[in-house]
């Protein structure tokens, strides 16, 4: 059930993300499926993840992305607690918070710095990176 609902989050953050404006063209499905999973056993290290701090807790467990357009990463063997510190310590490191939910089970944090845009997901065990770059 947390996994389910980290997994809408960003599935909701990439609809916004994509814009979803009404004026919706055949090539919104091919947006969902060009989407690629990737099994992690370590912190990624690519232009989004590099952007950001890692977490000092968790362990990597798998990434989703899509070329030139975001990437999720989402670590397993973390606590809720542990998730919260982490978006404390983005917000320390000068992201402003745009949005949150504060569910009993998770939580849901949209952030923002320098054309950085983060949504961080947190829920007992399990905690989800999405990063998107503004485009220059």
């Amino acid at each position: 059930m947390k996994r389910c609902c980290i997994i809408l989050t960003v599935i909701l953050f990439l609809a916004v993300g994509a814009g979803c404006s009404g004026n919706r063209t055949k090539d919104d499905a091919a947006i969902s499926s060009s989407v690629i999973r990737e099994e992690i056993t370590e912190w990624p290290h690519n232009p989004y993840t590099d952007v950001i701090i890692q977490p000092e807790s968790g362990t990597p467990d798998y990434a989703l992305f899509q070329e030139s357009k975001f990437y999720a990463v989402f670590l397993k063997d973390i606590t809720r607690e542990e998730g919260e510190r982490y978006v404390e310590e983005l917000i320390d490191n000068g992201y402003c918070r745009i949005a949150g939910v504060n569910e009993t089970t998770a939580s849901s944090t949209l952030l923002q710095k320098d054309g950085v845009y983060l949504n961080i997901s947190v829920a007992e065990q399990e905690l989800g990176i999405y990063i998107a770059l503004e485009a220059e």
